[in-house]
């Protein structure tokens, strides 16, 4: 499974990096950055295996991508554990959405900021 994770982060970075130039519309439209700018070159970087330019591009992708090849590390090595911690997830939904909120907002006010 975290192969596959691995090979599926590899083939999007890669095809990213040949097929894909999109320019973001709110950047276009306002000049600020939105929590996706720069997931395209995150993508080609860390399929390219330059995990720190992945991360400069676009630090939340890079941390959500790192979470989900921890979370398929964990679900093959204790997959008991993986399903406690969806069910939790499952009981705390509304928090969770409401922290994934305002954390994605801090991030984009964060690196607005500093331009």
């Amino acid at each position: 499974m975290v192969a596959a994770q691995a090979g599926l982060i590899a083939v999007a970075g890669r095809l990213t990096e040949t097929y894909v130039s999109i320019d973001c519309p709110i950047r276009s439209l306002t000049g600020l950055q939105c929590p996706g700018c720069g997931s395209t070159r995150c993508l080609s970087a860390i399929g390219g295996g330059d995990i720190v330019g992945g991360f400069r591009h676009n630090p939340l992708l890079s941390l959500l991508l790192a979470i989900s090849v921890g979370v398929g590390v964990v679900g093959v090595a204790s997959p008991g554990l993986v399903k406690s911690l969806i069910e939790v997830y499952q009981r705390r939904r509304a928090s969770v959405a409401l922290l994934s909120v305002l954390a994605i907002s801090l991030f984009t006010v964060g690196r607005n900021l500093t331009l």
